[in-house]
């Protein structure tokens, strides 16, 4: 039987959940999966880039209008598109579209699936939106997560009968150490140079600050040490400025949005991951695929990835701490590099995107097989 899922996605520009759900629309079929993306319109950024990423890559994907926080047009796009789909199940990725698939849901007559991909600082305003979210969870058909602090944190709340989680997976095929880089020259720095580096959206929780000022620290002792950034956001400007401020100049990269995370990683010596907080990074998951060491924040299922000496791990929000390890990086390399092949092999046995592809497709069987899953 072929299941049909509309995954749903509010996005602002394509970060790790939107590499989730590219990479598992793209092995879906394998399990008898029929995938659509709905990309609800960014009436702020009117960012595309999930959107065009998963037409490039020959999935079926399309925007739905949304011009304000709560368009009620935009339910009635959504409920057209499932019928002439024939959806069987909306998978909803963030808040909004946990909202807008609800409603939708009831209206088009199919199931929904909500996932969680991790959590944001808790100001007042991501405080609200969570209350929110965590009311309409429980009258959603079924609920995955990304991780074992998440899937805790959910069980205890009257979810647990259906709560699961699901590990993300990333294509091992497109990320391997054998992929070409663009090069070191191409970032500007000497092709002797060892170039730390991280992946992200620029926003507070994933801790860009903290990276500038350790490799600041560190810097002043490797002369050969540089960092690339790729990602954008909200504190964009506000980094730039820090590393100049700190006198970095060349030394780091501010390289911004880009495509082809597969051979930018192969440009990187060492991926660090300084966040705070985190639910399963698929950066992370895409490093360990492509071989490389890494330095991380031990958040979310950070620890459970890196267990048993596969990298280095430390405590959130600690400078000294996260320059120390670096340099702990650097002065026991060959150590690290084997730690990085170590990884690799953890990837293709426990976190490959066929492995996510196959428990997510028995999650929509179940839930299309039970009458109460509602």
């Amino acid at each position: 039987m072929v299941v049909r899922v509309l995954h749903l996605r509010s996005s602002a520009g394509f970060y790790g959940a939107e590499r989730v759900i590219v990479t598992l629309m793209k092995r879906s079929p394998g399990d008898h999966i029929e995938t659509t993306l709905a990309c609800i319109e960014n009436y702020i950024s009117g960012d595309q880039s999930l959107l065009n990423r998963a037409q490039q890559a020959g999935l079926k994907a399309l925007e739905i209008p949304c011009k304000s926080r709560m368009d009620f047009r935009t339910i009635n796009h959504l409920v057209t598109v499932c019928k002439e789909n024939q959806i069987d199940i909306i998978h909803s990725h963030d808040y909004k579209s946990h909202f807008y698939g609800l409603i939708a849901s009831k209206f088009a007559g199919c199931k929904q699936v909500a996932t969680l991909h991790g959590k944001t600082l808790g100001n007042v305003k991501n405080r609200v939106f969570e209350l929110v979210e965590n009311l309409l969870l429980h009258m959603v058909s079924h609920i995955t997560v990304v991780s074992e602090p998440l899937f805790n944190s959910l069980s205890g709340s009257g979810l647990s009968k259906k709560l699961s989680q699901i590990a993300n997976g990333v294509d091992d095929h497109s990320f391997n150490p054998d992929i070409k880089g663009f090069g070191k020259n191409y970032w500007g720095f000497d092709s002797s140079s060892f170039v730390f580096g991280t992946i992200g959206r620029m926003s507070e929780e994933k801790g860009h600050r903290l990276l500038i000022e350790a490799f600041s620290k560190l810097s002043v002792k490797n002369g050969k040490a540089r960092l690339l950034l790729i990602g954008n956001g909200p504190l964009y400007e506000d980094l730039v400025e820090l590393s100049q401020s700190l006198g970095l100049g060349s030394k780091v990269k501010f390289a911004g949005s880009r495509t082809e995370v597969e051979r930018i990683l192969n440009d990187m010596d060492c991926y660090v991951s300084p966040s705070h907080t985190e639910g399963m990074p698929m950066s992370i998951l895409e490093a360990m695929a492509t071989g490389l060491p890494i330095v991380a924040t031990e958040v979310g299922s950070v620890g459970h990835l890196l267990r048993d000496d596969h990298g280095k791990l430390l405590q959130p929000g600690n400078i000294d701490e996260l320059a120390r390890q670096m340099q702990s990086v650097l002065d026991g390399i060959n150590f690290m590099k084997e730690a990085g092949k170590k990884c690799r092999t953890r990837v293709e046995k426990e976190f490959s995107a066929g492995i996510q592809s196959r428990e997510f497709a028995n999650v929509y069987r179940s839930v299309l097989k039970n009458p109460e899953s509602d």
